[in-house]
């Protein structure tokens, strides 16, 4: 066998062989085992990044209210291929609409294919219990201020003018109505309180 420098290392066992070479080469052969390592690492980690950018991370949603999944993610000329009930947990890659203007939730189904709800009827936190789950109208008596979540400490979202009627998809605990908004989504009314 003949070893770095042409020197001839003969028939020894691999242990031997390192005792043999000259300090220098030693040297040498650490460094470009040191390098390889490094080459290796380098080339594991470009791997996994890859294989991250190919499949983006899943992130979970709960659906607002009853709504349709589509096999698009856009309302204008897809198909409803299925539907997902309030508080229903869902799990995908938040994709935009192909003009970019409104946000999907792109979730594998059983099937295999794809199915899209708009994330507007999505939302990170799971949805408070439905003590009476009454599916109804509302009509305001006088203006009332629509939150975000059921409580009087959570962002006004918008209001409801005096006689204007709104989707009741159930009670809340505490007393508050959660509405089905007309631009999707939902928002609470605490009805016969401050709000």
């Amino acid at each position: 066998m003949v070893g770095p420098a042409g020197l001839n290392l003969g028939r020894f066992h691999p242990s031997e062989i390192y005792s043999r070479v000259r300090a220098g080469d030693r040297v040498a052969i650490s460094i470009a085992a040191g390098a390889a390592t490094v080459v290796l690492g380098m080339l594991v980690l470009f791997v996994w990044l890859g294989v991250k950018a190919m499949h983006p991370s899943s992130v979970t949603y709960y659906a607002t209210r009853r709504t349709n999944v589509r096999d698009a993610p856009t309302s204008s000329g897809s198909l409803v291929i299925g539907a997902v009930v309030r508080g229903e947990r869902l799990s995908g890659e938040m994709v935009k609409s192909p003009d970019g203007t409104t946000a999907w939730l792109k979730e594998k189904l059983p099937t295999g294919a794809n199915g899209y709800i708009w994330a507007k009827n999505l939302s990170p936190q799971p949805r408070p219990g439905v003590v009476n789950a009454a599916i109804g109208k509302y009509r305001s008596v006088s203006t009332i201020a629509v939150h975000a979540e059921p409580s009087a400490a959570s962002p006004v979202i918008g209001e409801l003018q005096q006689g204007e009627v709104a989707e009741v998809a159930g009670t809340v605990a505490g007393g508050w109505q959660e509405l089905a908004l007309k631009g999707g989504g939902v928002g609470y009314v605490l009805v016969g309180g401050p709000s």
